[in-house]
């Protein structure tokens, strides 16, 4: 299928094998698959390009079905692969190198530290993930928010540079995609924005500096 939209590419509220679609969408809020509260997904071989949003969303109310939701990395964002990971923990990732993936996203993770790596194109997006360590990372997002967290709480953004470059409203760090993320840190970091705010607070006790 051959898919261009001002909104969602392909929105998806029930169990679905997707296969070998060709998304655009060129909005801010017109994610490429936005998958909504659901499980038994298997998402490949689809091609996504967003022009001022995330190519890939998954929406859940609990922290649940993300093991049954697979992407796998022949998914390409903005021409290059997505990097999934989901219930992962208790993991040191230092100086590894993201930037060849279109969108970096970490669902179900708790305590994961990212150290000394650089992210492009679609950015970062923590799901349901909790007490990552985010320090000394580049990240240049090109067609998307910079970092992303949806129901991730106690996680430390610390002496990173965040820039993103849409064309409409991209946040450098946005708290709340669609539910809150709470007791985040942000602490000395750079932070550059084209246009939207550099960081998005709607959350309990989420401090910066």
């Amino acid at each position: 299928n051959q898919i261009s939209s001002s909104l969602y590419g392909i929105y998806l509220d029930g169990g679905w094998q997707l296969f070998n679609n060709t998304i655009k969408t060129t909005n801010a809020g017109a994610y490429g698959i936005y998958i909504d509260r659901v499980g038994n997904v298997n998402v490949s071989s689809n091609y996504i390009n967003t022009s001022n949003e995330m190519g890939i969303f998954i929406y859940q109310s609990t922290n649940t079905n993300f093991e049954n939701i697979s992407i796998d990395s022949l998914n390409l964002v903005e021409g290059k692969p997505v990097n999934y990971t989901r219930t992962t923990n208790n993991s040191v990732l230092n100086n590894l190198d993201y930037s060849g993936y279109g969108q970096t996203i970490f669902a179900s993770c708790n305590n994961i530290t990212l150290n000394n790596t650089v992210i492009n194109y679609d950015g970062l997006l923590l799901l349901w993930s909790n007490n990552f360590t985010i320090n000394n990372v580049t990240i240049n997002a090109t067609l998307a928010p910079a970092i992303s967290l949806d129901a991730s709480n106690q996680n430390t953004i610390s002496n990173s540079i965040i820039k993103t470059n849409c064309s409409t409203t991209c946040y450098g760090i946005n708290s709340k995609v669609k539910t809150a993320s709470n007791f985040n840190k942000i602490i000395n970091n750079d932070i550059l924005t084209r246009t939207g705010s550099g960081i998005i607070l709607s959350a309990i006790a989420t401090s910066w500096n």
